[in-house]
């Protein structure tokens, strides 16, 4: 806007002051983002053998940013979205010339709102000498810019000497403006996954295998984080949303973030409080298995659309598998008395017992788990209790232990 008033300071100047229409912003306050100026024409010429007389023609296109809100709909490094809008300005106006003027009707790509005038051809149609408004780009537009043109005609007088005389004729001027304002797609995508961000158990236990395998009613925490190049500055415009497909899971608790920045601390009955830091777009959701019946490897999907403001502008699908597995822990128990006790008689004292852990055991009630004992599968010892049975052989009685191994609500005796 510098550049323009020390233009018209400068026509002023020099005798002609001729201002463009001055169109206020469409939600005023529009930061200028391109600008383009275009001028035809010559300065006057007074020869023995040549005379012309003062034409120029100009055209200016500017265009703003629009508006959502106290949000921009364009981008920072001032490209645009599908769906994005602009201001806009053209300016027509001559600088001496003869009475002939045709500002032609403003002409743009049809990929936008911006009203478009048809071929600008000389004695063709005559529009407006600036044109002002708000183009919206076209939420399915793929290509790689959006133009706008405006053009104007003038006419300048020339003469040339010849042996019989001045010969004079009317030549045209035509400036003409184009500007091409520049767009990219988002290309969203969305990453899943769950490695690392396993819960804890109240008694310290991660809720997961190593691996990487779970049980019923172990949770399963997915997190997932969406991209697009100026995410987290267009928030306000672009908004992203998901459709989660996790039958037979049960979907316990979910976190969007729908600011730039977001701490999340997810509390769960039964489980340490998780907590994670996410951008816009991203979050977290708990699923589990709650029967045994839900027992195999089972897709989670995330239909991820993309919408600037309202349209849909793009989308995403993505998913991750997981496995839920049998519990069946297998382990060998060494009974013995505890010699060395307060008690007076061997049969009272207590009993101690050690225990080698094999692991969980699958069967073929899984089909998508190898069948076998599989040692990177967790156990847990929530209690025990013994009787004594059988024969005494002087003081040595023998002695069965039962244990009794559960995974966080899930108890099998």
């Amino acid at each position: 806007m510098k550049f323009k008033s020390l233009f018209l300071a400068v026509l002023f100047i020099l005798g002609t002051f001729l201002v463009p229409l001055n169109v206020n912003n469409t939600y005023g306050d529009g930061i200028l983002l391109f600008t383009v100026h275009e001028v035809a024409g010559s300065a006057e010429v007074n020869t023995e053998n040549l005379i012309k007389e003062r034409c120029f023609v100009h055209a200016q296109i500017d265009v703003y940013s629009a508006h959502h809100g106290p949000f921009h709909r364009n981008n920072p490094d001032k490209t645009f979205y599908p769906g994005d809008a602009f201001d806009y300005q053209t300016t027509t106006w001559k600088d001496g010339c003869g009475a002939f003027w045709q500002p032609c009707p403003i002409q743009s790509t049809p990929n936008n709102s911006v009203p478009n005038g048809g071929p600008c051809i000389k004695d063709g149609a005559v529009g407006p000498d600036s044109d002002a408004g708000i183009g919206v780009i076209d939420p399915d537009y793929a290509a790689g810019a959006v133009s706008l043109s405006k053009q104007a005609f003038a006419e300048q007088r020339v003469c040339h000497k010849t042996e019989d005389g001045w010969d004079c004729d009317w030549v045209t001027v035509t400036a003409r403006a184009i500007q091409n304002i520049p767009m990219r797609l988002p290309n969203l995508t969305v990453d899943m996954w769950t490695v690392g961000e396993e819960f804890t158990e109240d008694d310290e236990y991660i809720s997961r295998n190593l691996d990487e395998s779970y049980y019923v009613w172990d949770a399963i925490n997915v997190v997932h984080n969406p991209f697009y190049e100026f995410k987290n500055e267009r928030v306000g415009t672009i908004f992203i949303e998901y459709e989660k497909i996790h039958d037979p899971l049960t979907l316990e608790d979910e976190f969007f973030c729908d600011e730039s920045f977001c701490i999340n601390t997810m509390e769960i009955p039964g489980f340490q409080p998780w907590t994670k830091e996410f951008d816009y777009g991203g979050g977290n959701t708990v699923f589990n298995a709650t029967s045994l019946d839900d027992i195999g490897e089972h897709e989670i999907k995330y239909i991820a659309r993309l919408y600037n403001i309202a349209p849909q502008i793009d989308g995403f699908t993505q998913n991750i598998d997981e496995l839920v597995v049998e519990y069946f822990p297998i382990y060998d128990s060494y009974v013995y008395p505890v010699l060395r006790d307060d008690e007076k008689l061997a049969f009272d004292d207590r009993i101690g017992y050690a225990l080698h852990y094999f692991g969980s055991e699958s069967t073929n009630a899984n089909p998508d788990d190898e069948i076998g004992v599989h040692e990177d599968r967790r156990s847990k010892i929530n209690d025990y209790f013994y009787s004594t049975w059988g024969q005494t052989h002087g003081s040595l009685t023998l002695l069965m232990v039962q244990l009794d191994s559960q995974n966080f609500l899930m108890k099998l005796i």
